[in-house]
């Protein structure tokens, strides 16, 4: 009788480890909604990085990536159409990426807290922020709907088409660095 009390006190003991490690894994991620759309927030603690995505986005990319293939994969680097502009097109992005974030308030400058932003360039040229990398953690410096409109705005920069020289359909993924 007394073995199998200590046996089910072991299992009620890991069962309540596992479900504290569980909870607190949790704590390294945070999802907001606003007007039903949900931005997830995820933390790195080693390094002390915030990431944040968007659902909906990260929905249409995973199919934009299930249907196409992506650029690099074909060529083995991307043979960009306007390649003496292509770099000119990053900063553009850039810029409209630091000007939507700075809308904030005017004490708020995002080149010291944000580190980067991942897009996804489909071959129509539309692009998608796939993620946002920052130093800060944005939920405490923008509203729901702020954050939402910076993806949203970035991603309304259209990219010129043809994207790349070859093939005709496809997808290019980036990380521009601030």
């Amino acid at each position: 009788m007394k073995k199998h009390f200590f046996i089910l006190m072991l299992l009620i003991l890991n069962v309540s480890f596992i479900t504290a490690q569980t909870h607190g894994s949790q704590g390294n991620s945070d999802t907001r909604e606003y007007n039903g759309r949900t931005i997830k927030e995820r933390y790195h603690p080693k390094y002390k990085f915030y990431y944040y995505s968007v659902a909906d986005i990260n929905a249409r990319t995973k199919e934009i990536e299930k249907q196409k293939t992506e650029f690099e994969i074909v060529t083995k680097k991307p043979l960009w159409a306007k390649k003496e502009k292509v770099y000119g097109i990053f900063d553009d992005i850039k810029i409209q990426a630091i000007q939507s974030l700075a809308r904030n308030d005017n004490s708020n400058y995002p080149h010291e807290f944000i580190l980067e932003f991942d897009i996804l360039i489909d071959d129509n040229g539309d692009v998608y922020c796939t993620n946002i990398v920052s130093k800060k953690r944005l939920f405490d410096v923008y509203s729901n709907e702020e954050l939402l409109a910076v993806f949203d705005e970035i991603g309304s920069f259209k990219f010129p088409t043809p994207v790349v020289t070859s093939p005709e359909t496809g997808y290019q993924k980036v990380t521009l660095f601030f």
